[in-house]
């Protein structure tokens, strides 16, 4: 992916690793892929589901996220590229 141009390292700040940040291009090249990866979860796992189901899927979902968010846990800050 970093000879693709997708991504590059940048040092960590505790000097322990490498951070892997998105480029522009790599930001360009998930949002030309989004439609048809979109599509094709749609297709093969919601339209598989009843409308209970995904109520549930979404209550669990959310339950994790809240929990998530609860701990500092959910999701990490975005760099600029």
């Amino acid at each position: 992916m970093q000879r693709r141009g997708l991504i590059r390292r940048e040092s960590c700040p505790d000097r322990r690793g490498s951070d892997v940040v998105l480029t522009a291009y790599g930001r360009a090249a998930i949002e030309g892929a989004a439609p048809a990866h979109v599509a094709a979860v749609r297709q093969t796992f919601i339209e598989v589901l009843t409308p209970a189901e995904v109520a549930t899927l979404a209550a669990v979902s959310r339950r994790v996220m809240d929990h998530l968010t609860a701990s500092g846990e959910a999701g990490a800050t975005p760099r600029a590229s």
